[in-house]
């Protein structure tokens, strides 16, 4: 369809055609009247009569080449935030389905220990979106291999928002540990008692040291005895 005031036509897939130049092109920005906007605002303007204005666009299902304008929404910043977060008491208790952790731990997304844990349950049960059509699960993989990213330098890989990493990690770790609290609902799952600390395995070492040396002195009475 015609971008209106513009020279160009925009499609649900995010490609614009330029009749001046006659060429197809797919690009972040285009630009309007109104200056140079999201190729998300351009849809919307075209297809459901929006006119750009402030404020983020995203991606309903997460897809961010899922340019479908029912797919698209301007949200607010509340908004936003509300859908990069991990659910964190769900995150907890899915980790604890799969091995033992201390009873101080608590999970951090940038943290080695979470990281490592989720990359195991990922392997383990592996998941994966539901369709080829989720080039976005990339992003994951890359959050899960490089202990070191950051969602800024996951941005800058995969060529999105550092909002758009965000989100779509919160996405598929809240589908994730969905999944698992489903499965401990229903009795697949049961929840790993805690990792013991080091206190308690100093007093588990002391207790087995002392059965050992009482048992070693029995034996040598009973010896001496013969």
């Amino acid at each position: 369809m015609h971008i209106p005031e513009t020279s160009k036509w925009i499609n649900t897939r995010g490609e614009t055609y330029c009749t001046k130049t006659e060429k197809i092109s797919r690009s972040a920005t285009v630009k309007t009247k109104f200056g140079t906007i999201r190729t998300e605002k351009a849809v919307l303007w075209t297809f459901k009569g929006e006119p750009p204005r402030g404020g983020s666009v995203i991606h309903i299902n997460g897809n961010n080449d899922d340019f479908t304008p029912g797919n698209m929404k301007y949200t607010t910043l509340e908004d936003c935030r509300q859908t990069e977060k991990v659910n964190n008491e769900n995150l907890y208790t899915a980790l604890r389905c799969y091995l033992q952790v201390e009873r101080k731990y608590k999970p951090r997304l940038q943290d080695i220990i979470t990281k490592t844990i989720l990359r195991l349950i990922v392997d383990k049960r592996k998941f994966a979106p539901q369709s080829d059509r989720e080039p976005v699960f990339d992003v994951l993989t890359v959050y899960l291999d490089d202990w070191s990213a950051t969602s800024k330098i996951i941005a800058e890989k995969q060529n999105i928002t550092v909002r758009d990493a965000r989100t779509i990690i919160a996405k598929y770790i809240n589908q994730l540990t969905g999944e698992i609290i489903a499965d401990l609902n229903a009795g697949k799952l049961e929840i790993q008692p805690f990792a013991p600390t080091k206190r308690e395995l100093r007093k588990k070492e002391t207790v087995l040291l002392h059965e050992f040396g009482l048992k070693r002195y029995q034996i040598k009475n009973e010896l001496s005895k013969k």
